[in-house]
């Protein structure tokens, strides 16, 4: 799968332990219980912890899209999967992901350029009689092309109803859902992961 937007990523192990304990601040006691912990949680368990708190992640960055978007975003929002990047001795580093091309620009917004001629783009009083359709839909000869008096603009109708405005590009303004959503997550992460390490303990059989 083709990863165009990556939420956050979650790393547990090795590097972040020494990250938050110097060798001279861990006496030999210390070491010997944290070796006896690692001994006693098997990888897996944690694993699913991690994998549950990605969960979470994806599902506030759906959240997030159906509160920032005006229009529907169902199939933005339906597209983030969780995936493992890496699972190694030490550490395991696991994403949230989408593979759908326009994800990224959604989210940070830019400019789109027409790959032919002109992006269709459905007029919002007609989308309820256009539906899913676009103009490769329509028969040939129902929809009249004419040309704006805007630059890099045309239109086109059915009979007097306008149905799609054709522009050469468009900026597109960014909804910012991965920022959003990732603040959201990390509100919450001390509570969640927390409770996902108290089931890794529980399952080890520390009480």
């Amino acid at each position: 799968m083709i990863s165009t937007a990556q939420a956050a990523e979650v790393t547990t192990g090795g590097a972040v332990a020494e990250n938050e304990f110097t060798a001279e601040e861990m006496t030999p006691e210390f070491v010997a219980i944290l070796d006896d912990l690692a001994k006693r949680i098997p990888d897996d368990f944690i694993f699913d912890g991690m994998i549950a708190e990605a969960d979470l992640l994806r599902a506030d960055i759906a959240r997030t899209i159906y509160d920032s978007a005006k229009d529907s975003k169902g199939a933005l929002a339906g597209s983030f999967e969780v995936q493992v990047l890496n699972q190694g001795e030490d550490s395991i580093s696991i994403g949230v992901f989408s593979d759908l091309v326009y994800a990224e620009i959604q989210d940070e917004g830019g400019e789109i350029k027409a790959k032919k001629k002109y992006l269709a783009i459905p007029f919002k009083d007609s989308k309820s009689i256009i539906g899913v359709r676009w103009p490769r839909d329509f028969a040939e000869g129902e929809l009249q092309f004419i040309k704006s008096k805007k630059p890099g603009t045309a239109l086109l109708y059915q009979g007097n109803r306008l149905m799609f405005i054709l522009k050469e590009r468009v900026e597109l303004p960014g909804l910012r859902y991965l920022d959003k959503a990732r603040t959201l997550w990390e509100s919450n992460l001390d509570k969640n992961l927390g409770g996902h390490i108290g089931v890794s303990f529980t399952r080890a059989g520390f009480e």
